[in-house]
């Protein structure tokens, strides 16, 4: 019983997100490494223990998605780079095997709702400790100047920021990483407001909403992030409330109500905009950074070098450490990311790993389920957003990031799903 229950499909998912989305506060040092090891270990073992009894879902997206993380996997040992992203990959490949187990819909249903609740959670930890954290080192420089000499210690310190005067470095250690960390844990609060759930977790969910929106857009200044939540909060209600919901005459209200709090407050904020100098300097120069916009705030010239270096390397790609030396800590563009350090046939794959999950999405979308539907509407837009942010962002495909593993549980949840709708497997409408 004990070992049925460490080895539920649900409970190592949960486990393993969880885990990494407190690792990703970076301060544990040695520990978070021995931590990671271990939930290898333990997806490893969890993937042994339930083929006895589940089978896997093997369908274009699974043999995509795999094909694509044992490619760069392979990559990786040809071009030196196993010691530095081996461990990362093969983590998003195995959470990707645990998560594609085939199980009833409910259970589907109710493990997205439980994910949503712990990525809302430790969102809303993160900003709130991160601007705490900032303010703590702008009141009491001295305190934090006299700390000991400790890794730990040398980590805090490294995350110290001057809010008013900077961009919110926060405990990822990365405006960038802070942003993208914050707008994983909203898009699933907003996943949470969707559907039903009690009225504590609904208000956890809006509060978070608003936190981590004030932290990508205004703390952070993240305009990669800020961008793809857009994209993603216009297919998600678009679909969710012309397509989902068009019968429903509760949901057509509260889109109206949606519309018009949205059309006000872009008018307040134009008139904002227009009357307050300082206002409009913030936006110009803090937020938009017009003064660099043209070059991506030197992107461009990455961009370009990464094309130069992987030039006689598009079969596996180049040695990691060597970019990082020479030119940039990573390529800031996620498309590149792979085919630099993956080879061309790693970014085949990859494009075509997500194309056929957007595509799985789309056609749940015709399901009777109005759960399937969400979900799906949710895994369409999530996968779209991503795909925006990896414009000019490296999208957590090379070294351990949160958006990553959870959109590799995201994308095999819907493929169970659509298992099940074509099995002619419907389950009841469930609610938490």
């Amino acid at each position: 019983m004990h070992m049925q229950k460490l080895f539920d499909v649900r409970n190592v998912i949960l486990v393993t997100i969880a885990s990494i989305a407190i690792l990703q506060f970076g301060v544990f040092s040695l520990l978070g490494l021995a931590v990671y090891g271990l939930l290898l270990v333990y997806n490893l073992f969890s993937i042994i223990y339930n083929l006895r009894e589940k089978k896997i879902y093997v369908n274009i997206v699974f043999l995509l998605g795999i094909s694509y993380c044992i490619y760069f996997l392979v990559s990786s040992v040809v071009n030196g780079n196993i010691a530095d992203v081996g461990s990362t990959i093969l983590q998003y490949l195995l959470i990707f095997v645990v998560a594609s187990f085939i199980r009833d819909n409910n259970d589907i249903f109710s493990d997205m709702i439980s994910l949503s609740k712990v990525l809302t959670i430790a969102t809303l930890a993160m900003a709130v400790l991160s601007v705490l954290l900032s303010f703590a080192g702008m009141l009491f420089p001295s305190f934090f100047a006299n700390l000991p000499s400790w890794a730990p210690f040398d980590e805090i310190r490294k995350r110290l920021c001057h809010i008013p005067q900077e961009r919110l470095i926060g405990f990822v250690g990365n405006p960038i990483t802070t942003a993208y960390y914050s707008y994983t844990g909203l898009l699933f609060s907003i996943y949470l407001c969707s559907v039903e759930c009690s009225k504590k977790w609904k208000i956890l969910s809006y509060l978070n909403i608003v936190i981590s929106s004030i932290t990508i857009i205004s703390l952070t200044r993240c305009r990669t992030y800020t961008v793809a939540l857009f994209a993603f909060v216009f297919l998600y209600i678009s679909i969710y409330y012309l397509w989902i919901n068009k019968d429903n005459k509760l949901k057509k209200r509260n889109f109206k109500i949606i519309i018009i709090a949205s059309v006000a407050l872009l008018v307040i904020l134009i008139a904002i905009f227009i009357v307050s100098d300082p206002f409009r300097d913030f936006i110009l120069n803090d937020v938009i950074r017009i003064q660099n916009l043209n070059t991506l705030s030197n992107r461009t010239e990455i961009f370009r070098n990464a094309l130069i270096e992987g030039e006689g390397h598009r079969i596996f790609g180049i040695n990691a450490r060597n970019f990082e030396k020479n030119i940039a800590s990573h390529t800031h563009n996620m498309y590149l990311e792979v085919l630099t350090f993956g080879g061309v046939p790693a970014f085949i794959l990859f494009l075509l790993y997500l194309f056929s999950a957007i595509a799985i999405s789309f056609i749940n979308l015709k399901s009777c389920n109005k759960n399937i539907q969400v979900i799906s509407c949710f895994g369409f837009a999530f996968i779209c957003g991503y795909m925006v942010g990896g414009i000019s962002e490296p999208g957590t495909v090379k070294y351990m990031g949160l958006i990553f593993p959870v959109m590799q549980v995201l994308i095999a949840f819907t493929s169970i799903l659509y298992h099940n709708i074509i099995h002619g497997k419907v389950a009841k409408e469930i609610s938490n």
